[in-house]
């Protein structure tokens, strides 16, 4: 086999996104090395910060689901099942096809939840007046006890999670991930309907945001 061409600091292969060399003056202004953002000037700063958040996030949920296993055990407290339990407390009964459109997720993973729920004796099918097809999920004694002990088994580390951020820091955050919850909610892929512009937008999104989570 050859030998492999080596390359000076002057003759450097451009990337597979036709990038130019680090330290190049065509470079977008902007751009932060090693990462896929090119877009120039604060524009970039802020996409750059928004894929941050996201990147957090998606860690956050990760580790939220690792503590929750700890502080459970072998407990049936998986995330999905517990979520479930609480729309059917606050909201009160529902559809299959109504729990899925909570959470944007497919009506077959939700029926497999209340299938494993009802087996459980946690929630019971009952009549829906509206829909002789479409029976409502309600939950049950069993189904109710269980998420308060959930509650009750999480309340100290929610505590310790809350310490040394105020209730303003805490809305901030919920507020900001809200708008960007709702706004991901209405995006279309371009070409089947363009998603809606910021302009005039940033109180409408936080605002339908609030209310997502509010029944989320």
């Amino acid at each position: 086999m050859g030998k492999k061409r080596q390359y000076s600091e002057r003759e450097q292969p451009e990337s597979a996104e036709g990038a130019s060399p680090k330290g190049s003056e065509d470079a977008p202004t902007g751009a932060v090395p090693g990462s896929l953002t090119l877009i120039p000037g604060q524009q970039g700063k802020k996409l750059q910060t928004l894929l941050e958040l996201i990147d957090t996030v998606n860690r956050l949920h990760f580790e939220l689901g690792a503590m929750a296993a700890r502080i459970h055990g072998e407990a049936d407290a998986s995330a999905p099942h517990r979520a479930l339990l609480r729309n059917l407390i606050e909201m009160g009964p529902r559809t299959v096809p109504q729990l899925a459109s909570l959470r944007s997720v497919s009506r077959q993973f939700i029926q497999k939840l209340v299938n494993r729920l009802l087996k459980e004796g946690m929630v019971e099918y009952i009549d829906n007046p509206a829909h002789k097809r479409s029976r409502l999920v309600r939950i049950a004694p069993r189904g109710y006890a269980a998420y308060r002990a959930m509650r009750d088994r999480e309340t100290p580390a929610g505590k310790w999670l809350a310490g040394g951020l105020s209730k303003s820091d805490l809305r901030t955050a919920l507020d900001v991930l809200s708008a960007i919850e709702a706004k991901a909610t209405g995006y279309t892929v371009a070409g089947r309907g363009e998603p809606a512009g910021e302009a005039g937008e940033e109180a409408d999104a936080t605002s339908a945001g609030r209310e997502r989570t509010a029944s989320s």
